[in-house]
């Protein structure tokens, strides 16, 4: 009777535990999990030098980018800029298109003003004329 337990024992734990494992398949385990462990912290480490090394790229880009066109703006800035770049713009064109009518309207008051002459050497012509004919007459 005390085999058929120890048979119904092993049988028991067996289905519970699974069987035993011999010495060489749990030395066999033992390294397949200690090579599983050093190449999975092999594996993070490359990783993290990986992270690393591209957080660093990335810092030099910004830092170049920041030399080159100075510092991120936000999108209010960016805007901000951008319409004061237009207004300045627009008064330049404004300022040269007052240039170019100011140069217009002198040339038009210099035209204007010897009309005016010569319609008042005209004028004074005629009235002396006008004058030395009434002498005459009287």
């Amino acid at each position: 009777m005390s085999s058929a337990m120890s048979n119904a024992q092993a049988a028991i734990s067996s289905a519970i535990y699974g069987t035993p494992t011999g010495t060489i398949e749990s030395a066999t385990s033992a390294a397949g999990d200690t090579y599983s462990s050093v190449s999975s912290a092999i594996a993070e480490n490359v990783a993290s030098a990986g992270s690393i090394a591209s957080g660093a790229y990335s810092s030099a880009a910004a830092q170049v980018s920041e030399a080159i066109y100075g510092p991120e703006q936000s999108a209010l800035e960016s805007a901000q800029s951008r319409l004061a770049a237009a207004v300045e713009s627009a008064q330049a064109r404004i300022a040269s298109f007052a240039s170019f009518a100011t140069d217009g309207a002198s040339e038009v008051a210099d035209a204007a003003k010897s009309n005016v002459e010569n319609l008042a050497s005209s004028v004074s012509s005629i009235a002396s004329s006008v004058t030395g004919r009434s002498r005459d007459e009287l």
